[in-house]
């Protein structure tokens, strides 16, 4: 946690973004936002909503600059040079992403978003006279009042021949090298007088300055031009912050800083050489021109190479040279003034190679890239750093920096587990690195989290642009954050040594482990326009032999506490974890997207390991309107595993455990507990789940082919349950209850083709309800069932209308009805059926004549020629 101080001074700066437009190479600034050691919760506290919404109002540049400040210590931390280096700024840099983007994404009506992240233009330019190193028009005032001590030489300077400023695009390269090398003698004298004047000055500011301090009365008397001396030396740290990775056009801002140390450096610059004096100035002159060329600088605009700053220094009037620097003289001494012992000894707690870099530091080496690209990047490399998020003993950088996105790198894996084997040692990483990969995770989804400010409407069309990169191949280390979130998830054990011993102490890693099951659902739920998803693309190459066995294994483990937390015998002595539902919704996406993974699990694994807790958990929540979602996750995970043939077959294994399940008791096989609970769940609902009873149709359908024998009981309650959707009071109440019927009649005609012989019980329960079919076949009367619709609604106020069966969409759906085969099943066994159930041992000879049947037809497909 930070010191009191520290959130004040931190609150002190922030706060003053919202009152003058900061210059973005204000290093003295913008560095106190990123020294000071605050915790995220001293961030979240310090930097209140209104706050940020307000910045975004009044001075959206300051808010568009800090953003790209935090992504810039990013950045440049996450550079292999600076992978030891101090990571205060780096996490003050998460913490502040994190706080400022999800106010940034709540309206984006003026493009905020879409000019910073992905045009690179700095909002609320136009509004600035200057966009880098400006002020906002309301604070034209202040300029002008700063600006009056320096109304002299102005006016002087315009009386001279008007400056005449031309471009790179004006003229051509010769024409531009010509006149770099080209000053009259006329114009060295005019340098020469104006910068006898700057001295002066001076001077003259100095000996004011000193005569109003009482504490050294003693200096009035001394010489004026020593303290100019000293000046730079006292600024040096402050106007040359040395950066953390330097560049070509970082040894450039060097040599521009040198410029600025103060009236020292060019008396020597006189005394020397009067055509180097005019070199320095117009590169000084240059500096600021670019700086103010435009109201509108982009942030991927580059500096200019070392020939283009000297051809375009070439172009400028040695009057416009000596304003430029009359300001930079200034600068110093006003600078000096203004230093305190506090900020002298927050400097010395930061060495000078950690210090923040100017802005246009990242597109000097990303200029094809968006700012929204480097950022997610960046946030991904900040995820396999040493000694930040990786243990520093297991790190190869010579492997790391040579990664591809499609590559996987051993050491830098978060866990044991798939992709690297169990015997392997990996370091187990501390609670701070841990909690720096929880921050970069946060940061992420805060990242994807743009459409949650999105009307209900427009969600499904909204493209999120920041979700499309980050699944893009344009990202690294892909391989390595799967098999890391994967491994770091699965290796929880939910199960405690003891009972009660999760009442006992406070387990940490839920958190961590919640963060990392949304950063993985959220990149496979997302699908991209234009290419394939990265993610979903390793998942359709998942099919190493362990790695699955593992992954299944442990999820299945994961989701199996939420049987076991309900089914003890000391009550709540084991922990129910909270993440179950985060567990549930990655093995649905897992699933969906590898089928290899999902026909490996049917057909090698034992899948009913799994059942008993999906059935479980839709037991568990099925009376409840808030949890509908995870129920229907639920039935939609059976759903895509009974797709599957092999997990039709794996039903039939014997049931024998005993699980809290609510059915009857009853001796069979996994097919018979699922179509047991399905009915029992669909029978006892009060209209909660009633948008699921398709899918659990289906789902009894789909295996139907494959079920070798169902009990009695099993088949009693089929046909309970058919008689129920058939009947006219539910079948004519909707639009769409024929589709139930419909599904179970497939039911039935699967099983007579493919599974007569076993399924005798089945057979039986139809023949004994043969009028049922039957009545199917024939027009209904629908006057009746009118009025009986009718009469129900008369008495309810402001209802929608009820649906009114009509012939018309009764011949719609009716002709299409499976009957056929059923039918002519009834047709052929009731005879002999009746006239045995007429005798003695009527069940045990009905039996046999069903069997009898059964041969007779398979000796007379026999016969058929093929």
């Amino acid at each position: 946690m930070g010191s009191s101080d520290s959130k004040l001074q931190f609150k002190t700066m922030f706060s003053k973004l919202g009152e003058n437009y900061i210059k973005h190479n204000d290093h003295n600034f913008w560095k106190m936002l990123f020294i000071q050691p605050l915790s995220i919760d001293d961030i979240f506290t310090v930097i209140s909503p209104d706050d940020i919404r307000s910045l975004r109002k009044v001075q959206p540049a300051n808010l568009g600059t800090i953003i790209y400040k935090c992504i810039e210590q990013l950045f440049l931390f996450s550079q292999p040079k600076n992978f030891f280096s101090e990571s205060t700024s780096a996490k003050n840099s998460l913490h502040l992403l994190t706080r400022i983007l999800p106010f940034v994404f709540e309206h984006d009506d003026d493009g905020f978003v879409s000019d910073l992240f992905f045009n690179n233009v700095l909002p609320g330019s136009a509004n600035l006279l200057s966009v880098v190193g400006g002020a906002t028009s309301s604070n034209q005032q202040v300029i002008e009042q700063e600006e009056t001590s320096t109304n002299n030489t102005e006016q002087a300077s315009s009386t001279e021949e008007p400056a005449t400023t031309t471009t790179a695009s004006d003229q051509k390269t010769e024409t531009q090298t010509q006149q770099s090398t080209s000053v009259s003698s006329e114009q060295i004298e005019q340098v020469k007088q104006e910068i006898d004047q700057l001295k002066q000055k001076v001077e003259e500011k100095l000996e004011n300055n000193n005569s109003n301090t009482p504490s050294e009365p003693a200096k009035k008397d001394e010489p004026p031009v020593e303290p100019v001396k000293e000046a730079p030396k006292v600024e040096e740290p402050k106007e040359t912050p040395k950066p953390v990775a330097e560049s070509s056009s970082g040894k450039k801002k060097k040599k521009k800083n040198k410029k600025k140390k103060g009236v020292k450096e060019e008396e020597k610059t006189v005394e020397t050489s009067v055509s180097s004096t005019v070199a320095e100035s117009n590169a000084e002159e240059q500096s600021e021109t670019n700086e103010d060329a435009s109201t509108e600088v982009t942030l991927s605009e580059s500096p200019a190479t070392v020939g283009d700053e000297q051809s375009t220094i070439s172009q400028q009037e040695p009057q416009q040279i000596v304003e430029q620097e009359e300001k930079i003289e200034e600068q110093p001494v006003e600078q000096t003034q203004a230093v305190s012992a506090e900020t002298t000894n927050n400097e010395a707690s930061v060495s000078d190679e950690k210090k923040p870099l100017p802005i246009l530091k990242i597109a000097d080496m990303n200029l094809t890239s968006s700012l929204a690209e480097v950022m997610l990047q960046t946030l991904m490399r900040c995820l396999f750093l040493p000694d930040f998020t990786v243990p520093l003993g297991q790190f190869n950088e010579d492997n790391y920096i040579s990664l591809k996105s499609d590559s996987l790198d051993e050491n830098v894996l978060w866990q044991v587990g798939m992709g690297v084997p169990l015997t392997k040692g990996l370091r187990s990483a501390s609670w701070e690195q841990m909690e720096n990969r929880n921050d970069i995770l946060r940061c992420l989804l805060t990242c994807f989290s743009s459409v949650l400010y999105r009307d209900a409407e427009t969600c499904s069309e909204y493209d999120n642009k920041f979700l499309s990169l980050a699944v893009s191949d344009r990202m690294p280390h892909v391989h390595n954050l799967v098999y890391s979130l994967l491994n770091f998830v699965t290796a929880y054990d939910p199960r405690g040594s003891l009972p009660y011993s999760s009442q006992l102490f406070t387990d940490h890693y839920t958190q961590y482990i919640e963060t990392s099951l949304h950063v993985l659902s959220v990149l496979l739920q997302h699908k991209p326009k234009g290419y394939a998803n990265v993610y979903h693309t390793f998942f359709q190459q998942f099919r190493h032999t362990l790695d699955m066995t593992h992954l299944y294994s442990k999820m299945t483990l994961l989701l199996r506490n939420v049987v076991d937390s309900h089914n003890t015998y000391l009550p709540s002595s084991q922990k129910l974890i909270e993440f179950y539902e985060e567990v549930l919704l990655l093995l649905w996406l897992i699933l969906g997207e590898a089928p290899i993974f999902r026909t490996f699990v049917c057909k090698e694994l034992n899948i009913t390991e799994l059942l008993i807790p999906l059935l479980f958990i839709i037991q568990l929540h099925c009376k409840q309107v808030t949890k509908f979602p995870i129920v229907q996750l639920a039935a939609f995970t059976i759903l895509l595993l009974s797709g599957n043939r092999e997990f039709g077959v794996a039903l039939n294994h014997p049931y024998k455990i005993s699980t809290p399940l609510d059915v009857p008791v009853f001796e069979g096989n996994f097919a018979d507990l699922l179509i047991l609970f399905f009915n029992k769940i669909m029978v006892s609902d009060k209209g909660i789940i009633r948008g699921l009873y398709d899918c659990m149709l289906t789902i009894i359908a789909n295996i139907s082919p494959y079920t070798k024998s169902l009990s009695m009981l099993s088949s009693v309650k089929l046909l309970n349950l058919f008689e129920a959707f058939a009947s006219p009071r539910f079948l004519y109440s909707s639009e769409k209850n024929h589709q139930f019927v419909a599904l179970l009649l497939e039911v039935f005609n699967n099983i007579i083709q493919y599974q007569y012989e076993g399924n005798v019980h089945v057979i039986y329960s139809i023949l004994r309800r043969g009028k049922l079919f039957k009545d199917l076949t024939q027009d209904p009367d629908l006057e009746p069932i009118k009025a009986a619709i009718m009469k129900k609604h008369e008495g309810k106020q402001g209802a929608e209308q009820p649906f009114i069966p009509t012939h018309e969409w009764v011949q719609s759906w009716r002709p299409k009805l499976p009957l056929y085969t059923i039918t002519t099943l009834i047709d052929t066994l009731t005879p002999d059926v009746e006239k045995i159930c007429s005798q003695e041992y009527a069940l045990k000879r009905m039996l046999l004549c069903i069997s009898k049947t059964q041969l007779l037809l398979v000796y007379c497909q026999c016969l058929i020629p093929s």
